[in-house]
């Protein structure tokens, strides 16, 4: 069986200081995956992109608290890591979260949240993820890739593109690993 990332993404419009139930994107749910019941399953970390300061709420009937679960404050238009480094929340196999966010009482303002979860072994997946040593070691240059995003106005996952559309210079049968990206307009 195999290790997989998920990234869970969905938005409220215009929520105001009302804690509302996000509409998530196309493809995601907040099931968490049925994986074995002893595999190790993790939510590593959140993350939300507010038009103004509110309230990232996460829950379970399996976390210690179902009541307010997790509650993590977010800054207007400041996209960072809302737990903290290493400290991850177990999660368990077919369990229903609830994620609510508030923020932004202006019409049409989209707020947006994720969630990164981490699975040990989840049947059908293989994802190849290495540790910072193993990338060492291995590592022989770097490279950057530029993209040109379309993105829409509504939310949700819109603005795709091959990594290889603006500048072809990846080299066939060879390994890559993806350390992370920027971004030179907020999202």
């Amino acid at each position: 069986m195999g290790k997989a990332l998920e990234i869970l993404t969905g938005r409220v419009v215009a929520p105001s200081s009302t804690l509302t139930a996000l509409t998530m994107s196309s493809g995601d749910v907040l099931s968490i995956r049925n994986a074995p019941i002893d595999s190790l399953i993790m939510l590593l970390q959140a993350w939300a992109d507010n038009q103004t300061s509110g309230t990232l709420r996460i829950r379970s009937p399996r976390m210690h608290d179902n009541v307010e679960g997790l509650r993590l404050d977010v800054l207007a238009s400041e996209v960072k890591p809302l737990l903290p480094r290493r400290i991850v929340q177990p999660l368990f196999p077919q369990d229903e979260l609830t994620v609510q966010l508030s923020g932004s009482a202006t019409g049409g303002d989209i707020e947006s949240a994720a969630l990164l979860v981490y699975y040990d072994n989840l049947p059908g997946i293989a994802a190849r993820l290495i540790d910072v040593p193993t990338l060492l070691a291995n590592m022989v240059h770097v490279l950057t890739v530029e993209n040109t995003l379309a993105l829409s106005t509504t939310g949700g996952y819109t603005g795709e593109e091959a990594l290889t559309a603006e500048f072809d210079q990846l080299k066939a049968n060879t390994d890559y690993a993806l350390l992370g990206y920027l971004v030179d307009a907020e999202c």
